[in-house]
Formats: structure tokens, sequence, C-alpha cells
């Protein structure tokens, strides 16, 4: 099973690059899946104003970057997402891409990473009926990473060692959920 671990914040300073990479490091040795990385930094996906609707689009999209965002994503038999917290939602540029696309999600199981001054739950939270619109079958668990708090040295990201071992049981959890 191929797991895209997907990266949706698009801040220049920010830790989601770096939580993402974690994220891959900590997973890499994880029998039945192989794992990439969607850094949304690495498209440059407009701003959802386009004149279709996304789900009439059946993986064929006029605009070059949301076509090479779709296809990266159509490569993935499933997900983390990696999720930052932004005024206790989700950040919008992740959600903008998201609504992008449709039968790229459609169907595929998705898990959480959040990360923030509390895991991001509140944003995890709202993911979970997002992801159900496409028919995603989500985890139950949730990773939540508090690195304003003891996930952290001072500005640094530096997780707890357990939190590797938690992220692994919900990989199993990912795989078990498998279309």
């Amino acid at each position: 099973m191929r797991i895209g671990v997907f990266v949706g914040s698009i801040r220049r300073e920010g830790r989601g690059a770096t939580i993402g990479k974690w994220v891959l490091d900590s997973v890499a040795d994880v029998a039945g899946a192989e794992f990439g990385l969607v850094d949304l930094k690495d498209f440059n996906v407009p701003l959802l104003d386009v004149p279709y609707m996304p789900a009439g689009c059946e993986g064929s999209y006029p605009d070059p970057e949301v076509q090479r965002f779709a296809d990266a994503v159509a490569s993935y038999d499933g997900f983390i997402f990696v999720t930052p917290e932004y005024n206790g939602g989700v950040p919008g540029p992740m959600k903008n891409a998201v609504d992008h696309l449709m039968v790229e999600w459609s169907g595929k199981p998705v898990a959480f990473v959040g990360y923030g001054g509390n895991g991001a739950a509140r944003a995890v939270t709202a993911w979970r009926p997002i992801v159900k619109n496409f028919k995603m079958r989500d985890v139950e668990n949730a990773l939540a990473l508090n690195v304003f708090g003891e996930d952290a040295q001072g500005e640094e990201f530096a997780p707890r060692p357990e939190k590797a071992e938690e992220l692994k049981a919900i990989v199993a959890e990912l795989l078990k959920e498998e279309a």
C-alpha cells in the first residue's frame, strides 16, 4: 500500500516540512507500506475559483498545476494528513488544495498527525467531516504533537520517543483500512 504523507502548511518558516520528514523517518520500516511525501509547498495550487465542479473532472483538470497535484495525490492508496491548526480550524491552503480534487481522494483511508499548541485537536476534529464527504475512511486515533510544549525543545521540534510508536500504531490502523 502506498501512503502519501500530505503536509498541508505552506509557511516558509513553519514546522510542517520538519514534521512530515519525521513522519516519513518514523514509519520507514513499517511492513506492507511504502511512504512518500506530498508537500503542498511543492505545488502552486491556485485559489479554487473555477467554472467547473471538481467531481465532474474525473481526474482531468484544465489547470496544469492542479493536474500535477492531482497526479501526485492519485498515485497513493491512502494518506497521513500532517495538519497544523489555524485559529481553531483547518489551514486554508490545505483545505483549498483538497477541494480542488475529488476522485483522487475518494474512498481512500486517511490518518491524521496534528501539530500545534494542543496537537491541532480542533483541526483534526474539523477535518473528519470533510474527508467523510470524499468517502475517505479516517482512522479513529490521531497523533497529537504539542510543538510548543512537551514535543519541543525551545524552538526545535523534538518529539518524545513514544510518539513514534504511537504513529506506528496509527499506521497499522490505516493499513487495515486498505481498499
